[in-house]
Parts: structure tokens; sequence; C-alpha cells
């Protein structure tokens, strides 16, 4: 069930967006420009759109250039427990940040899912104001699927699709893991 709950990611991933690689103004894909510190428990996730921190006993996956995935070990219950990261440049498929609720909303309830109404809220980072939306939604495969969603306008050019997915009879279990690496998120503009 390990991988097909990762592939579930992927796939709800792909609903929100088919988007194509991005690449920062230097030309560097996110794949090489990415890099990991470690301090004291915790590890950093540096890439060209953002940086987070998670815990050193979880793992992150990158299945395309610009999905990064992170969740427990393979092997573990926190592995089904996933904080996904999505980069989607604006313009290819989406005008603004309401487009991709949305499309989502669309797509999820075509196939029996629930999405809650969509909350409007500032990111604010450094002085600077970021628009983000949040949302929640619901979904079967097999069991179900409990998800929180967020996605925050960078003002460079691009949205960060973040979302919390996991069972339903785990989500409380990893949330507040999953949440900690969601506040710990800073955009690199």
């Amino acid at each position: 069930m390990k991988n097909k709950v990762k592939l579930i990611t992927i796939l709800v991933m792909g609903v929100l967006v088919t988007a194509g690689c991005f690449s920062d103004s230097n030309g560097e894909t996110a794949d090489e420009k990415k890099d990991t510190q470690t301090t004291e428990g915790i590890q950093t996730y540096e890439g060209s759109i953002f940086t987070v921190n998670y815990l050193d006993d979880w793992i992150y996956e990158q299945p395309q250039e610009h999905i990064i995935i992170f969740s427990g070990a393979e092997g573990t219950e926190a592995y089904d427990a996933t904080v996904n990261f999505q980069t989607i440049e604006l313009g290819l498929h989406y005008e603004e940040l309401t487009d991709v609720y949305t499309h989502y909303k669309e797509q999820i309830t075509s196939v029996g899912g629930t999405v809650s109404d969509m909350a409007v809220e500032d990111f604010i980072q450094d002085e600077e104001t970021f628009n983000s939306i949040g949302f929640f939604a619901e979904y079967e495969d097999e069991v179900v699927f409990n998800q929180f969603i967020v996605v925050v306008d960078n003002n460079a050019g691009y949205l960060l699709q973040i979302s919390y997915t996991a069972p339903e009879h785990i989500y409380e279990k990893y949330e507040e893991k999953a949440l900690d690496i969601m506040d710990s998120l800073e955009l690199v503009n």
C-alpha cells in the first residue's frame, strides 16, 4: 500500500497541474540547486523556490522536477503520511491562485470526494505579503484519505502548492509533524 499512496499522491498532485519543469533566472533546475543541511535532528531542504525543515527520521523524494514529497522512512507507517510541495508556473495552466482551487474541486468532486470552502489568508515573510489560500479535501481509493492544501503565490510568477495527505486512520497521528514542516516554509525569490 505504501507505494500506492505515493502514486496516489503524485496523481492527485497531477490533477492540480500538469505543468512542466521550472528553472530559475540562472537556468538551474530545482534538481541542480537542491541542497540539504542537518542540524540537531532537523534537516533543511533548500531549493530554488523554497526552503523547509523536516525531521531527520523523515525522507524526501523528488518524483518529478517540480514535485518534492516528504514522508516517514520507507517501511514505516509514517511513509503513508506525506507533505508535498509542487511548484506551478503561472500562465501555463492557471492565471491566478483561485484557479487551482476551482480545478482541484472539480476533479475531486467528480470522483465522489469532498472539498471544503476555500479560505483566503495572507502569508507574511520578512515584511513581504504573499497571497495564499487553504482548504481541506477527502477522497477514497481503497481507503479514505484526508488532505490539507495550501497554495501560496510567491509574487515571482510561481505558485507553491503544499499539502499534507494521509490515510484517515493515521492523519491525526502525523498531523503535527506535517504542520511543522509546512510552517517552516520560507520562500526564496
